[in-house]
């Protein structure tokens, strides 16, 4: 096989385990200086759960079965009381906090403000930029705060290189794999389209590349039927990622090149699961990052706004265990991390992630593993290689020709120096007393994988330009077989018409050595001449630390044997009726013959009231009376297996609904004003079922002509030009967010609108509404008009010689109005009718031809006259 011989990695902040031609990197002197010089800088407080135990055991499915997993979650992570806290104790320690999460909150400050609370990390060991100590918690964070990530803790990470030969395609990842339907252009099933693969990526990249690749493929295969790809770039706006540019001396804190990290990861997805949606979580290259991007995964799986189809999630990047100090401060690191990951887990979703490409040295110089790679919550990935193709050749453990541990090329694997041997390892055989990785294994090295790719790094010889724009390069390392892994597994989740997570599936792993392919390079003993010898293993039968149990048989893995909950799921969020459809969702394997829906109630382990198909809808009792059912409802499914004997042979699942069977009260006003912009536009209004107001459409009309139209997702207020003489219509339709739908109007008449009657005459300034207002001082004058709404106003002109006027509504004297005051006030705006009836009133102004005492004449000027409902 042909590679290319690169210069050893330099050290920068979290390993992409990505095997590509070297380039130049930014130095970790010249980005801890960088940061320094940071008029403010963030810090990420992770919090520390109410209970780790108990959401460990979520993470595991090893809860007792006789509970609601969503309260047990709630129970498990920081109280909302405890996020409150700990924002307020940050406040108070003079930082401003600009994110409160479920997991953590995000602060920020001038740079002095925050080293002199969480200490400095810059220069501490310059030889060994990761042997740093963590930023230093105030002790009125200590307790609730694991950990602090960010402030001057830029640590730089390292990446490794090496260019295998030819290619691997989807069909031959998906036929490998052992996933059932191995065409990966064969209409694909709905659960194949709403499943979703997420990937932690810390850089940016040129998101258009996943087009080019898709239109690249089409051409290579002389298929047209790829299809669009399905992506989301979850890119956190406080916390983003960026592009390194061909400039070394950029301000981008990452290797040149990181960006082609996630070309790959993104296009390999997409090969092996064309129809899968992606989402990509970006974010800073730094352990903040990584926490803010696993953390986001578990807050998106677990909301069903937003998407609870996110089955697999695949990491490419790591750091070494070996460089962190071994004091306080690293222990707590990773217990803040497995929280994180134990988060994901606990949403269904399973964690792939890449072992690395130094063989058993993890930084290519000290003996190692990677993190999170190595963590026991985490389906660790190593490498192995083909003599051409992937789909029929015999698989080996990967390892370049001249691999040496300095050098790169070779699967990572070996024992953590942090972790314990985990059940799962021990129920599978291995001994010891460390978790040992990788898991499994899939393609790193030969045949390679082909990119389509736009970044600066796409400029070396190797890239071959297309006429589309960018170029292609082959690419490798367990950068490549950590996706492709993730990818498979989700097809095959799918397969069996499941895409909820199963979340982790390592216990059923071990449990089935048997329908994996065993990778053996029939080495009698491991040393240097083996084909797949990481520098401390060798390829074998049976577990080894260069390829796990060896290449997953997903069609056969995806059984029983991985566990899985049910999954309920309602109709839509938000509802106006108290019948809620419902969904129950099982896979294949799991074996259910009993199904119960209780609402807002206390769940007790008993067959009772179950049925033997999944109930369809379920109906929250408003006991007659409408608005009584309005609010949140806790929906939750108990499954039953007749076959299980045990004690608690039930399951549950939550869902929640909020009904709303109330119509939202919309608000439509329409005031005079003056200037060139004088008619003011204003909607709003409330929801008193609670769902609050999804939106407003509102249009105003003069003559059956409109002048004015939008739709809004809030209230607000806006002018426009009126007209003198014209009478304005304004209506404002509210939907609130459970489908309700309330209209109401409003009404504005120009005094030149109005019918006048006995003597008036017409005064014009630029301060009256439209520049006009009706002026008499005799008692024979009246003004009416006709309006519809609840509240009535008039504007009129308060002055020294103004006097006393009467309203009358329906024929009614409901007012009396004395208009003099000491100075002239235009516009003046008197309510003189409410009602709590919406309604087409008639309104009569007559002048009273009287004055106050103090008044020098009996003047009355009505300006305009509106209603709103």
């Amino acid at each position: 096989m042909l590679t290319t011989r690169i210069a050893a990695p330099m050290i920068t902040c979290l390993v992409a385990a990505l095997s590509l031609p070297a380039t130049a990197t930014a130095s970790p002197a010249a980005t801890r200086a960088a940061a320094s010089n940071a008029r403010t800088q963030r810090v990420l407080l992770t919090l520390t759960p109410q209970n780790r135990n108990a959401l460990r055991a979520l993470a595991h499915n090893t809860m007792h079965r006789g509970s609601s997993r969503t309260a047990a979650l709630a129970a498990a992570l920081p109280s909302a009381q405890q996020r409150t806290d700990v924002a307020a104790t940050a406040r108070n320690l003079g930082l401003s906090v600009e994110r409160v999460s479920r997991m953590a909150v995000l602060v920020s400050g001038p740079a002095t403000r925050v080293r002199t609370l969480f200490g400095s990390a810059r220069a501490v060991n310059p030889s060994s930029p990761m042997q740093q100590p963590l930023p230093t918690l105030p002790s009125a964070l200590r307790g609730s705060v694991s950990v602090a990530l960010g402030g001057d803790d830029n640590r730089p990470a390292f990446t490794h290189f090496a260019l295998p030969d030819n290619t691997a395609d989807g069909t031959d990842f998906r036929t490998a794999y052992g996933v059932t339907n191995t065409d990966p252009l064969t209409p694909p099933t709905a659960a194949e389209q709403q499943e979703t693969i997420a990937t932690v990526q810390l850089s940016g990249w040129h998101s258009n590349d996943l087009s080019r690749y898709a239109a690249f493929l089409r051409q290579q295969t002389g298929n047209a039927g790829w299809p669009a790809p399905k992506y989301t770039r979850m890119d956190d706006p406080l916390l983003p990622s960026c592009i390194a540019t061909k400039n070394v001396n950029n301000t981008c804190p990452n290797i040149v090149g990181d960006d082609v990290e996630v070309d790959l990861d993104q296009e390999a997805i997409y090969a092996a699961a064309p129809y899968a949606n992606q989402r990509a979580y970006t974010s800073g290259n730094d352990l903040l990052g990584l926490y803010d991007s696993l953390a986001s995964i578990g807050d998106d799986a677990s909301d069903p706004r937003v998407d609870r189809h996110i089955v697999a999630a695949s990491v490419s990047w790591g750091f070494c265990e070996t460089d962190l100090d071994k004091d306080r401060s690293s222990t707590q690191l990773y217990s803040s991390f497995e929280d994180v990951l134990s988060y994901a887990l606990a949403t269904g979703v399973t964690v792939f992630a890449s072992s690395g490409d130094n063989g058993a040295y993890c930084d290519g110089v000290h003996k190692g593993v990677t993190y999170p790679a190595s963590s026991p919550q985490v389906v660790s990935v190593g490498g192995t290689q083909y003599s051409s193709s992937v789909a029929t050749d015999t698989p080996q453990g990967w390892r370049e020709a001249d691999f040496t541990p300095k050098s790169g090329g070779a699967s990572g694997g070996g024992t953590s120096h942090v972790f314990p041997l985990p059940a799962f390892q021990q129920a599978g055989g291995l001994t010891g007393t460390n978790r040992v990785v990788p898991d499994i294994s899939a393609m790193a090295g030969s045949p390679g994988f082909d990119v389509v790719t736009t970044s600066p790094s796409g400029t070396e010889p190797d890239c071959v330009p297309l006429s589309s724009g960018g170029c292609v390069m082959s690419v490798g390392g367990t950068s490549v077989a950590s996706p492709v892994t993730a990818a498979t597994y989700a097809l095959q989740v799918a397969q069996h018409g499941y895409t909820w997570g199963v979340g982790n599936i390592l216990p059923g792993l071990y449990a089935q050595p048997g329908n994996f392919t065993d990778v053996d390079d029939k080495c009698a003993a491991a040393n240097s001449t083996c084909t797949g010898w990481n520098g401390i293993d060798v390829a074998r039968t049976g577990y080894d630390e260069v390829t796990g149990l060896g290449t997953p048989k997903w069609s056969s893995l995806v059984s029983a044997a991985l566990g899985g909950i049910p999954h309920l799921t309602v109709g839509a969020a938000f509802t106006r009726s108290t019948t809620v459809p419902v969904a129950v969702h099982t896979a294949d394997w799991q074996n259910f013959d009993r199904f119960r829906v209780d609402v807002d109630a206390s769940h007790t382990c008993t067959v009772a009231n179950a049925t033997a198909t999944p109930p369809t809808s379920v109906s929250i009792d408003d006991f007659g009376e409408q608005g009584l059912a309005d609010g949140v409802h806790d929906l939750t499914l108990v499954a039953f297996n007749s076959a299980d004997t045990s004690d608690n042979p039930c399951h549950f699942a939550d869902a929640f609904v909020f009904v709303d069977t109330t119509k939202p009260s919309p608000v439509a006003q329409l005031s005079a004003g003056s200037g060139a912009k004088d008619l003011t536009v204003h909607w709003g209004g409330g929801d008193s079922g609670g769902s609050g107001i999804e939106s407003y459409r509102i249009s105003v009309t003069s003559g059956g002509q409109r002048v004015f139209s939008t739709t809004s997702t809030h209230a607000s207020t806006v002018r426009v030009a009126g007209k003198r003489g014209a009478t304005y219509q304004m209506s404002v339709t509210a939907t609130d967010f459970a489908g309700n739908v309330q209209s109401t109007t409003a009404t504005l008449i120009d005094d030149g609108g109005m019918k006048l009657s006995g003597p008036w005459n017409r005064v014009f300034t630029s301060s009256d509404y439209a520049g006009s207002t009706a002026r008499s001082g005799g008692s024979a004058a009246g003004a009416s008009a006709s309006l519809t709404g609840r509240s009535y106003q008039l504007y009129l002109l308060e002055c020294p010689t103004c006097g006393k006027l009467a309203v009358f509504v329906n024929g009614q004297r409901v007012k009396t109005i004395d208009t003099y005051a000491a100075h002239v006030r235009h516009r003046v705006a008197m309510t003189v009718y409410s009602s709590r009836k919406d309604a087409t009133r008639h309104l009569v102004v007559k002048v009273l031809g009287a004055h106050d005492a103090k008044s020098r004449g009996s003047f009355v000027y009505i300006d305009a006259v509106s209603a709103k409902g």
